[in-house]
């Protein structure tokens, strides 16, 4: 029973980790850049309603988005990296491309 307590507090260090990370990217991403990335995201993935809420609420709230419809996890950065490339944030990708190659332990 012991192991299954300590495995879930890795796991919830793992997670604990990753919303940390979250933060700190959203806190990165400046207005233009945001919008543009909400822009990126059109129908295929976020919704148009979605995507009008996600601009009132900032750069998390799409972060979070991205996480809930699995597009975003602490093994996938693709679509984010995509996104801020895109919105002209290459060295904020580079960083999330290192950060999660060194993994969220």
């Amino acid at each position: 029973m012991a192991a299954a307590c300590g495995s879930s507090t890795s796991d919830d260090n793992n997670i604990d980790n990753f919303q940390s990370f979250m933060v700190e990217i959203s806190g990165e991403i400046g207005e233009g850049e945001f919008l543009s990335m909400v822009d990126l995201c059109a129908d295929k993935h976020i919704q148009k309603a979605q995507r009008e809420k996600i601009r009132r609420d900032g750069p998390y709230k799409l972060l979070e988005k991205l996480k809930e419809t699995g597009k975003l996890s602490k093994t996938d950065p693709t679509l984010l990296i995509v996104l801020l490339k895109k919105s002209g944030r290459s060295d904020l990708a580079e960083s999330v491309e290192k950060r999660f190659k060194e993994g969220f332990e």
